[in-house]
């Protein structure tokens, strides 16, 4: 705890606002468990806000991966199939950032209750929304049907 006083004092001065956010790591006195905490500091006082692996969006990413087996098997180009991987690659990394931010600013803004509904409903709406997206992108701008003569 001493660590987490002279953390606050430190960052307190810088701007008199208190608003800061900070990272530690849980992982050290405890090797077993993954799990790391990001501290909030807002108004003099600390807000946690835990992220373990059950929620850095591992669920989106199996979704992507099984639809990329599906919706990839038609007679689409080499490059084009890779193009669609990276970008749902890339897309699904940007909403999970995104979601967790939207956690955090609820958390800090809000109140936990709030983050809680946004983390247990919406996050998983989100993830289907982005996949709807991709998919329809993907079809219509990126996969380029293979033409062999």
């Amino acid at each position: 705890m001493a660590a987490d006083t002279n953390i606050h004092r430190a960052l307190a001065g810088r701007d008199g606002s208190g608003r800061y956010f900070t990272f530690r790591n849980r992982l050290a006195p405890h090797p077993g468990i993954d799990s790391v905490c990001l501290y909030m500091i807002k108004d003099g006082g600390s807000i946690p806000v835990d992220l373990s692996w059950n929620c850095l969006g591992w669920q989106g990413g199996l979704l992507l991966i099984v639809s990329l087996f599906a919706g990839l098997r038609g007679a689409f180009s080499t490059f084009s199939r890779i193009k669609c991987v990276l970008f749902g690659l890339f897309g699904t990394l940007l909403v999970n950032i995104f979601r967790m931010s939207l956690i955090a600013i609820g958390i800090y803004y809000v109140n936990s209750l709030a983050a809680q509904i946004v983390h247990d409903y919406f996050a998983a709406f989100l993830t289907l929304i982005w996949l709807i997206f991709f998919w329809w992108f993907s079809y219509s701008y990126v996969l380029e049907e293979n033409i062999t003569h």
